[in-house]
């Protein structure tokens, strides 16, 4: 079975995706502490796949790039989802290869599948 790590300070969103998905998916979330989240604690899940928001609980505009660029360093080979309600995101996160797929907020619960998908599946 493989496993979707979601960093998403949104509960509601959360909740959301994973009331959405099949039950061929493992979904594990990390919900706080997002500034002292390591890249151990991101291993210990063992994802297959990240779904990572940029803004996390209004603490720092690029809280989750910051974690994307300590994922990269590592190393750790795994698609990377960010969101976003700023659009002009997309470019430099996709260009520095700090995500694989940018979503824009709001976005629906079926495009968010849809881009899982088309890496999982």
């Amino acid at each position: 079975m493989k496993t979707i790590l979601s960093i998403e300070d949104n509960l509601f969103t959360q909740k959301d995706i994973k009331n959405a998905m099949t039950k061929e998916f493992n979904f594990v979330s990390i919900k706080n502490d997002f500034e002292a989240i390591t890249v151990n604690d991101i291993k210990k899940f063992n994802p297959d796949l990240i779904l990572l928001d940029i803004q996390l609980c209004g603490i720092d505009d690029k809280t989750g790039i910051e974690i994307a660029r300590k994922i990269r360093r590592d190393k750790i080979e795994v698609p990377i989802i960010m969101f976003s309600l700023r659009g002009e995101y997309r470019e430099i996160l996709l260009k520095d290869g700090l995500c694989n797929a940018f979503v824009q907020k709001p976005c629906d619960i079926e495009q968010i599948l849809a881009e899982i998908e088309d890496f999982l599946c």
